[in-house]
């Protein structure tokens, strides 16, 4: 989820009834602040986009990172407040446990995930419900803030505040219920819509197009190995034809590909992984495969994000690779 998304949560967890024991100000800002800090994780992009790829997500967005996060921000900020450290800490210590979590249920309800268990095992936690930068949660999140600061200078008691942002926080979870039920009707129509010739579906997935629960790409992969792509209508129940690509998992070079430990990482990772590309072998052996997941595409593009470029050379051992675009066939 964008980081204006985890702001805007940070403050209305902020206000909320459990905290109030906690300076307001103080409370805010070590919220909005523990809210993003997971996401310092994006300077690895510094670093290249393949630390990028595998580091995003991992252990700043895990349990371990949440319970040792936590109590350093919440000191860091009680130390700035100037108050006793015995009065203001355990409770900045709840506020910015709360901010952690909210921002790990958000990144975990995308199609990037969370690594919860990271560093102990790289699987990612994904429910993809939400698009990551969802227009209607926004709203939700701004509307009632600015419905509280007006309201806060007509001299309305902090409890009516308190119970505002609640209740906002209640709309939202109901509305993340909402793309979950939209998620499994553009589910169901994919599975109903495929084709008798394609085979028989072995796994069903579903992701949110730009930019809301409304167009949904889908994605079946059938006992041929193919996944089929679909771009669902919630509203009509209709599933717009987006292209059968093979998986390549019955190609001996994405096979190679995929047990390096480079290959297994990427595969461990991507949601529906595809043979974007496979060249070789050349006559001393060596080869080239690209990796791609299908999970990242959506209707209104035909390129792939992040796609995984391997060479291997003519002992199967990885001589070089690179992240990069890779390109859909027409």
């Amino acid at each position: 989820m964008d980081n204006l998304a985890h702001s805007l949560v940070g403050i209305h967890l902020s206000r909320i009834r459990p905290f109030r024991g906690v300076p307001d100000r103080a409370a805010m800002w070590t919220c909005i602040a523990a809210s993003n800090l997971p996401d310092v994780d994006l300077l690895l992009r510094l670093r290249g986009d393949t630390e990028l790829l595998f580091g995003h997500g991992g252990v700043t967005h895990s349990l371990l990172g949440l319970l040792v996060l936590a109590p350093a921000v919440a000191l860091a900020a009680a130390l700035l407040t100037r108050l006793p450290l015995r009065e203001v800490l355990p409770g900045l210590v709840a506020v910015a446990f709360a901010g952690l979590a909210g921002h790990l249920a958000l990144d975990a309800l995308t199609g990037i995930g969370v690594q919860l268990f990271a560093p102990f095992a790289p699987a990612r936690i994904s429910l993809p419900w939400l698009y990551h930068a969802d227009p209607w949660v926004l709203a939700a999140l701004v509307v009632p803030l600015l419905w509280a600061r007006w309201k806060k200078g007509h001299g309305v008691p902090a409890r009516v505040l308190s119970q505002a942002s609640a209740f906002t926080l209640l709309a939202v979870a109901i509305y993340v219920g909402a793309c979950g039920l939209a998620r499994e009707k553009a589910r169901y129509a994919a599975v109903a819509q495929l084709p008798d010739e394609l085979g028989s579906p072995r796994e069903v997935l579903a992701f949110p197009a730009p930019f809301g629960p409304l167009i949904w790409t889908t994605l079946i992969r059938t006992d041929q190995e193919v996944w089929v792509r679909g771009f669902a209508s919630v509203l009509t129940g209709g599933v717009t034809p987006g292209g059968t690509f093979e998986t390549g998992r019955e190609d001996p070079r994405v096979q190679v590909a995929l047990a390096t430990p480079l290959g297994a990482r990427f595969g461990a990772l991507a949601a529906a992984p595809y043979r974007a590309m496979a060249q070789g072998p050349a006559e001393d052996g060596s080869m080239e495969v690209a990796i791609a997941d299908l999970g990242r595409s959506n209707p209104f593009s035909d390129r792939l994000p992040m796609a995984l470029w391997i060479r291997l050379g003519p002992h199967f051992d990885v001589e070089g690779y690179e992240v990069r675009t890779a390109l859909l066939p027409p």
